[in-house]
């Protein structure tokens, strides 16, 4: 196979996972926003394990998804100081931005869900740590 067939190939993939980003984050804004808690994060398991970090903008989008959920389930106690009714806002935002195609530059949002500018290891054992808390 050529390089750039690869690099096609690669490049539907970002794409698909951008369009597949944004539906969550928007269907789930909305779900959240109509008090329908329980059905947040209903496609996790089937997304999880086929999700590309191929970008920037989708390590942010899914670190926050993830968190999102799990603060969910943790009754909105989480360590990112974001209000209940900021996670909905804060997800048509990083939607947006997807849609755009434009760098996430909302600090709270860098600082909280960019684990690029952490150690390597701390998002992996944090991830693993709260997963067996569920």
């Amino acid at each position: 196979m050529s390089e750039e067939r690869i690099q096609e190939l690669k490049d539907n993939i970002v794409e698909a996972s951008k369009q597949l980003m944004v539906e969550v984050l928007r269907r789930d804004a909305n779900l959240h926003e109509k008090g329908e808690l329980q059905l947040l994060g209903e496609d996790y398991e089937e997304i999880d394990y086929l999700w590309p970090r191929a970008s920037h903008q989708l390590g942010i989008a899914w670190n926050f998804y993830d968190e999102w959920i799990y603060a969910r389930d943790h009754n909105f106690m989480s360590p990112y100081n974001l209000r209940k009714d900021e996670w909905p806002e804060y997800a048509r935002h990083i939607a947006d931005h997807l849609i755009a195609d434009t760098e996430i530059t909302d600090q709270k949002l860098l600082v909280n869900f960019d684990y690029s500018q952490r150690s390597s290891c701390t998002g992996a054992l944090k991830s693993l740590f709260r997963r067996g808390k569920k």
